[in-house]
């Protein structure tokens, strides 16, 4: 499989129809690492996740996989085999097993049949799904049924992890196991976590991205993003063994909210 180690996003735009922009000359690079795209409903969150997927074709501007840029055809496979997904709302072969699901995922992103079942048995592993390999997907609790996602989405190994909202509907321990899984993966790996939730950004952002009315209004590290608050936190103040506390986090969103969508200057 070939693989990519950036994504680049140069001036991309998106219109539904003539009059809706819902994106609107955004700029910005993923590297290796994690990366939260944060933003309220309407912002843009999903035409980009969708144009980041393949899943859209952007309006204007490129979009480059490492050194394939728009791609087409034959390119755009090789793109796709390189990147997992996991939709907000995650549709399981209900009546089939964990291990059938996740060999199956494995299958549809290239993986070579022979290599499929040792696929599902490393990413069941990573995603502490062994004891539940034989279980119907249609028997598994809201956090395990997430777990089952995140092994089918990263069952083929891909450069780039898209996930939308992945810790929506589960309960708080659920949610602190699942983005624990989904850091260890974004210490080899690019990936995206699109979320509204300001608190998804603790211990795991190594880059954040903020949307608002189709612009970017922000494009910068955790510690920048503090900063932007009224407590003007830098990463050289914060205990590191409190991190950085929510109101913090929640201030600097807030203040974005009130600013202007502007270009920003991709990292």
């Amino acid at each position: 499989m070939r693989r990519f180690d950036s994504v680049r996003f140069e001036d991309v735009s998106y219109r539904y129809g003539r009059r809706h922009t819902a994106l609107d000359h955004v700029s910005f690079r993923l590297g290796l690492g994690m990366t939260v795209l944060l933003g309220p409903n309407g912002a843009g969150k999903s035409t980009l996740i969708g144009i980041l997927s393949t899943l859209l074709t952007p309006g204007s501007g490129t979009v480059s996989y490492g050194r394939i840029v728009n791609p087409k055809a034959s390119a755009m496979e090789t793109v796709r085999s390189s990147i997992g997904y996991l939709p907000q709302n995650f549709e399981a072969i209900e009546w089939s097993s964990v291990r059938r699901n996740v060999e199956y995922a494995a299958w549809a992103h290239a993986v070579p049949g022979r290599s499929c079942a040792q696929a599902a048995e490393t990413a069941m592993r990573d995603m502490g799904l062994t004891s539940q390999a034989d279980t119907r997907a249609r028997e598994l609790s809201g956090g395990m049924r997430q777990r089952l996602g995140l092994a089918c989405a990263i069952a083929h190994r891909p450069s780039l992890l898209i996930l939308d909202e992945p810790t929506v509907g589960i309960d708080p321990m659920q949610r602190m196991q699942v983005r624990e899984m989904i850091h260890r993966y974004a210490r080899r790996s690019m990936v995206i976590m699109s979320t509204h939730m300001v608190e998804e950004l603790h211990g795991s952002a190594s880059h954040v991205l903020v949307l608002n009315e189709g612009g970017l209004v922000f494009d910068g590290d955790l510690a920048s993003f503090a900063a932007i608050g009224n407590t003007g936190a830098t990463i050289d103040r914060i205990d590191r063994e409190e991190g950085l506390r929510e109101s913090e986090l929640e201030s600097s969103y807030i203040a974005l909210m009130h600013s202007p969508a502007q270009k920003q200057e991709s990292q």
